[in-house]
């Protein structure tokens, strides 16, 4: 019987995203992971989920604190930017909602 792993922090998941933006994977045109973290942040309309992935379970959301979330999202927004080209604005996102892993 294996035990489930223990989430990362929200600093080592904001740390990834600033400091090896090449290790975030694109896995659809509002989600991106990390392997080794075993982490998915998917942006939304007005908000950004962060989700641990499990090896057994469904994801598990992650506890981010106001301004790192905030962090994040922009982090996202330019990783997802630069990835796909699309525009990322509100109309946009909202339009391709149920497009979302």
């Amino acid at each position: 019987m294996t035990l489930p792993t223990a989430p990362p922090p929200a600093v080592r998941i904001l740390s990834a995203l600033e400091l090896q933006p090449h290790t975030w994977n694109c896995i659809g045109p509002r989600s991106i992971e990390h392997a080794h973290l075993r982490v998915r942040l998917t942006l939304g309309i007005a908000f950004i989920r962060v989700e641990h992935i499990g090896r057994s379970s469904g994801p598990v959301p992650i506890k981010v604190m106001p301004a790192m979330r905030a962090r994040m999202a922009e982090l996202l927004e330019d990783r997802l930017r630069r990835t796909t080209g699309a525009d990322l604005g509100p109309d946009d996102i909202a339009w391709d909602a149920g497009k979302i892993p």
